[in-house]
């Protein structure tokens, strides 16, 4: 079965692949045309492997600089957009580790498959554990590390590190992602 995911999330997906229309139609599949002309509505539930493929198209026409990967990008951008709006609250600026913490939250209100939960290690340090996700996907896997990522520097931190200890897309039960940070003025 696959999952559904709010609309907030297809939202600047679908107005990125809508500035390059013609070349997007190429990419997608006939039946995913409808995104670049129907409204998405963000309190709306929409189909994970709909928004998988569209990702695929965004990273094809997407100029990401050298060295950084587009589905990580792709993850900080929805990020990005999502958190300065809708779901601000999530972010305690000046708390990393309480931000973090909100991603099991954040996890729960867009998607209908799939668990969070989050292990605070010590200061500038957390782990992200994320399982019975619908869509298993290596790409995906990295667009929630950008969100993850994206989370955290919300709050304050710098300095960012991520590491993916195991992947579903691997054959691992869950996927974990270990974070590292700084906060601060400190070294």
């Amino acid at each position: 079965m696959m999952g559904k995911l709010k609309g907030g999330i297809l939202i600047e997906v679908v107005k990125f692949l809508r500035s390059r229309k013609e070349e997007a139609r190429r990419l997608l599949r006939p039946e995913l045309h409808s995104y670049l002309e129907d409204r998405v509505l963000a309190s709306s539930w929409y189909d994970e492997q709909d928004y998988f493929e569209l990702l695929e198209a965004v990273a094809k026409l997407y100029d990401a600089p050298d060295g950084v990967d587009p589905w990580v990008l792709m993850g900080r951008t929805g990020a990005q957009s999502s958190l300065g709006s809708a779901y601000r609250s999530m972010v305690r600026v000046g708390d990393p580790e309480t931000t973090l913490k909100q991603f099991p939250l954040l996890w729960e209100v867009r998607h209908d498959t799939g668990h969070a939960r989050v292990a605070i290690d010590g200061p500038g340090e957390g782990r992200v554990w994320l399982r019975d996700y619908a869509l298993v996907s290596h790409q995906i896997c990295k667009a929630i590390q950008g969100t993850i990522t994206e989370l955290v520097h919300q709050s304050g931190a710098r300095d960012i590190e991520v590491e993916k200890l195991q992947c579903r897309a691997a054959y691992a039960e869950t996927c974990c992602w270990k974070l590292s940070w700084r906060f601060g003025n400190g070294p």
